[in-house]
C-alpha cells in the first residue's frame, strides 16, 4: 500500500492504530512546530501498518519536511518534500520522493519525484466500460524519474523544462489474463523518455490548505527513440484549480483536469480514472479502474471546521476515459461522491490528516494520508 492510495475491499489493509496514530502525529507535530517556529520549517511524520493476502503483513511510514526562505507564512512560499516507504511480508516494497523546492526568493522552482516500486496491483483492460469481472492481477517493478525546472517568469507565473524517465518490467502477472497475451503496449520491459515545456501560475493564499486564488498547470511532452524512449507518443495535460471562502476558514476547491495522448503510450502511462497521490482524481475508484489515452474530470469539495483541530470535507466528481477526443460524451460519464474527517496536525501550516470516503458505482474507497486532495 502507498500512503493515499485507494484501499479496495480484496486489497484493503486493515488500519490498526488509527486512533493512536492521530494522537501520535498530533504530538510530535505540535512539539516540533514549536521548536521550529523560528525557522519556519517542520515535519510531520505518519507511520502506517495493514495486512491483506496479497501482501501479508505491511508496515512503513510517510515523513512530511518543509521549509520556507523567509520567515512567517505569508512571506514566502514553502519548499515541500514528502517521503512515502512501504514494506511487506512477502519482500514488496514502494518507495516515492515528491518534492516542490523554491530558492533565490522564490525565482527559480524545482518540483518532480523520484519513485521505486515492486508491488501488485490491478488490471481491468483498457477503455471507459472495462468490466470488473476482467479484473487480473500483475506485479510490476517500476523505476521513474521527473524533473521539472522552472523560471519565475512575471508574478506568480512559472514558465520550465520537464524531463520523464519511466522504467517498467511486469515481474509476475495472470497467466490467462490480457497482459500476457502480447496485444496491450507496454507488456514487454521497457522504459518511456520524454521530453517537453510546461508553464505554472499559482496565486494560492496558502499551499496546504487553501481558501483563495487559483492554480494553472500545463504542459507538453514527447516521448521518441532519440530521447532514448522505447515508445513513441506525445502527451498534453491541463489542471486548473479555483479557490474560495464562502464563509470564514472554509473552503470551497473547483477542479478541472484533462490528460490527453496521442501516438502509443504502455498501459502503465496511460491517463488513469481513479488516480491518487499526485492527482485525486475520482476518488471511489480503483487506480487504474478505466485507463485510456484522455480523460476528462470535473471534481469539487467542500471544506470546514467543526471542533478544535477536527474539520469535515465533502466531496463529488464526474469523469471519464476515451481512446479518442470524439469519443466524449455526457452519456459516458463516471461519477463518485464522499466525505471525509480532516485533523490539523500543524496549526501554523494548516497541514491535516485526511481520512476519505469515496463511492463510484459498484466501487468505493478508503484514503489516508498528508494534505488535501484538491
Amino acid at each position: 500500500m502507498k500512503a493515499g492510495k485507494m484501499l479496495s475491499p480484496d486489497s484493503a489493509f486493515k488500519i490498526i492504530t488509527l486512533i493512536s496514530l492521530i494522537f501520535l502525529v498530533n504530538s510530535r507535530a505540535m512539539s516540533d512546530a514549536k521548536v521550529r517556529n523560528e525557522k519556519s520549517s517542520g515535519y510531520v511524520f505518519l507511520p502506517v501498518l495493514g495486512y491483506t493476502p496479497k501482501t501479508e503483513l505491511a508496515a512503513g511510514a510517510v515523513l512530511n519536511y518543509y521549509y520556507r526562505q523567509s520567515e512567517g507564512v505569508e512571506k514566502s512560499r514553502p519548499s515541500n518534500l514528502m517521503l512515502s516507504f512501504i514494506y511487506t511480508q512477502k519482500h514488496q516494497i514502494s518507495c516515492e520522493l515528491p518534492a516542490e523546492l523554491y530558492w533565490d526568493d522564490e525565482t527559480y522552482c524545482l518540483s518532480g519525484y523520484v519513485s521505486y516500486s515492486k508491488f501488485p496491483d490491478l488490471f481491468f483492460g483498457i477503455g471507459n466500460n472495462t468490466q470488473k469481472e476482467n479484473e487480473e492481477n500483475y506485479t510490476p517493478q517500476t523505476l521513474q524519474l521527473r524533473s521539472n525546472l522552472q523560471r519565475k517568469v512575471s508574478g506568480h507565473t512559472y514558465l520550465g523544462i520537464v524531463y520523464n524517465i519511466k522504467y517498467n518490467n511486469l515481474l509476475e502477472v495472470d497467466k490467462n489474463g490480457l497482459l500476457v497475451n502480447g496485444n496491450i503496449t507496454g507488456h514487454d520491459e521497457g522504459r518511456a523518455s520524454g521530453l517537453g515545456l510546461t508553464l505554472f501560475r499559482d496565486s494560492r493564499n496558502h499551499v496546504f490548505y487553501p481558501t483563495q486564488g487559483t492554480v494553472f498547470k500545463t504542459s507538453l511532452q514527447r516521448y521518441n527513440g532519440t530521447l532514448g524512449s522505447d515508445y513513441t507518443f506525445t502527451r498534453f495535460f491541463l489542471d486548473l484549480r479555483a479557490y474560495f471562502e464562502p464563509i470564514q476558514s472554509h473552503a470551497l476547491a473547483v477542479q478541472v483536469f484533462t490528460n490527453l495522448m496521442s501516438g502509443a503510450p504502455p498501459f502503465h502511462m496511460l491517463s488513469l480514472l481513479g488516480q491518487v497521490g499526485e492527482r485525486n482524481l475520482m476518488r471511489g475508484y480503483y487506480m487504474g479502474r478505466f485507463r485510456d489515452n484522455n480523460i476528462f474530470v470535473l471534481q469539487t469539495e467542500y471544506r470546514m471546521p467543526v471542533w478544535w483541530r477536527f474539520g469535515l470535507a465533502l466531496f463529488a466528481a464526474a469523469g471519464e476515459v476515451s481512446h479518442t477526443i470524439n469519443e466524449f460524451g455526457l452519456n459516458k460519464l463516471k461519477y463518485t461522491f464522499g466525505g471525509g474527517l480532516r485533523f490539523q496536525i500543524n496549526r501554523k501550516e494548516r497541514i491535516n490528516l485526511r481520512m476519505d470516503f469515496g463511492f463510484g458505482k459498484n466501487s468505493s474507497g478508503f484514503y489516508l494520508t498528508i494534505g488535501e486532495a484538491i
